[in-house]
């Protein structure tokens, strides 16, 4: 986010701001909702979008305020989400899934199993990136429809 990594950390999933290049903390913000389970993070041109594995919703935050932008109820618990244009997906760590929610028609629409315990999440304009964690390996998915035009 401007240049700078945001990783999710602790108990209280606070967000610890790094510089890239060094790695030194530049500082800490609370997590937008205390007490629970921040278990997704991406920050694009729209703003940060928050995944909470608990309470199943994923929130869109202006990135300077936090201010709620809006609010999108998933399925599947979260461990990891990505934003593409048209589509936001998750993992579902426990059922060994990457799940697509429609952003504009508001539902999820398809879910992937895939190898492993899928976690972390990215977009590559191509394809799906996870983090295995059993394997501790990347992999990745193509998914149909995903990339416009």
């Amino acid at each position: 986010m401007d240049g700078l990594l945001i990783q999710v950390v602790g108990e209280e999933r606070r967000l610890r701001v790094l510089a890239p290049h060094s790695g030194n903390c530049i500082g800490e913000m609370p997590n937008p909702r205390p007490g629970h389970l921040l278990s997704g993070l991406e920050a694009t041109r729209d703003g940060i979008w928050f995944g909470y594995e608990d309470l199943r919703l994923v929130e869109l935050r202006d990135k300077r305020t936090f201010d709620l932008i809006d609010v999108f109820r998933v399925r599947f618990p979260i461990a990891g989400l990505t934003v593409s244009d048209d589509y936001l997906a998750y993992a579902d760590h426990r059922a060994g899934t990457v799940n697509m929610f429609d952003l504009q028609g508001g539902r999820d629409v398809a879910s992937y199993s895939v190898a492993g315990s899928p976690t972390g999440v990215t977009w590559d304009g191509r394809a799906i990136w996870y983090c295995d964690f059993t394997t501790l390996r990347f992999r990745a998915i193509e998914v149909p429809g995903i990339t416009k035009g």
